[in-house]
């Protein structure tokens, strides 16, 4: 099964108000999803001011170009207090390329892939979700980040991965970096974090309102929608150890640290793979495939089972 879903391919540069107004004024005409939280715009700007300055100014410019006031913009999309439905993602990583297929709902995909520029941060791409959000990406310095829902966990108010996603790209160039701001970032949900940097470092992070543990990868990554931490099992979703299990092991049973680019994407992309998954009404279908190269600042995306790959390159910098 094939669905007909277009790509946007967005590249925005300058300060992150210009980033967030130049989408704003976008929208206005081509509106995506939005998630709207109980918490007041307040706090929401306070929090934001203290994790990502830079992301709380991208808002800012959002707002003025939606022609929304701010609280109502930081409600709907700083993905602070905000709930996700169930997705499913599997992830592989080794030395220098990491390989993803996002699972979940054509209804709440964004399918957008945007390049950003800011004058103050890293420049990155990847895929949004509620326009400033990624579902996953890479940055300049070579760090990728990606999510993988585990579940909700509990109520308590932090922000969402797609959010927390974007934040890494913002302000991380390593993995230590990383660590640094998962340990520190209030988190909404349970969440698995695939990250790979450009000196080869792997790690998974399980991560709960009230827990973030480290698991590192020194050869090889993958990474579905379970914990693995003892202590952690308790948040796991019934069927889903089972599920993520399975697509592991086909994974390894394929894999190895040599595994080329194009060989990652086919093991990803091919309807024929068990990775690849057509359950869209259920939450559960393959919406899309990246391969991430940070050694050549190159990703290489499909949509939905579509048969041609496309490559897309970062501009060169100052780490890449």
């Amino acid at each position: 099964m094939k669905l007909d879903v277009d790509l946007e391919v967005i590249k925005l540069e300058g300060s992150p108000y210009e980033i967030g107004y130049q989408q704003g004024r976008k929208l206005r005409d081509k509106p995506v999803s939005a998630l709207t939280s109980a918490v007041a715009g307040n706090e929401i700007e306070a929090w934001c001011a203290q994790i990502d300055p830079i992301l709380l100014e991208e808002l800012t410019g959002l707002a003025d170009g939606l022609g929304m006031d701010i609280p109502a913009v930081l409600t709907a999309y700083s993905g602070y207090g905000a709930a996700m439905p169930a997705m499913g993602c599997t992830a592989h990583a080794h030395k220098n390329v990491y390989a993803r297929n996002y699972d979940f709902s054509p209804d709440m995909y964004d399918a957008r892939f945007v390049f950003v520029k800011p004058n103050q941060g890293y420049a990155s791409m990847g895929f949004s979700q509620h326009v400033v959000g990624r579902l996953d990406g890479m940055n300049e310095a070579g760090l990728v980040a990606g999510l993988h829902f585990v579940n909700t966990g509990s109520n308590i108010h932090g922000f969402m991965a797609t959010t927390i996603i974007r934040m890494l790209l913002n302000q991380c160039g390593t993995i230590a970096e990383a660590m640094e701001l998962l340990h520190h970032v209030p988190h909404r949900h349970c969440y698995n974090y695939s990250l790979l940097d450009y000196q080869g470092n792997m790690v998974i992070v399980e991560a709960t309102p009230d827990n973030v543990v480290v698991r590192d990868c020194p050869e090889l990554l993958t990474c579905t929608n379970h914990f693995e931490t003892e202590h952690l099992k308790r948040f796991n979703r019934d069927g889903m150890v089972e599920h993520g299990r399975k697509r592991g092991a086909f994974i390894w049973s394929q894999s190895s640290n040599n595994l080329s680019p194009m060989a990652a994407y086919d093991m990803f992309h091919s309807q024929a793979s068990p990775l690849f998954f057509t359950d869209y009404k259920g939450f559960f279908g393959t919406l899309h495939t990246v391969v991430y190269v940070p050694s050549e600042g190159k990703a290489i995306t499909g949509l939905c089972g579509q048969d041609q790959p496309h490559i897309w390159r970062m501009e060169k910098s100052r780490n890449i």
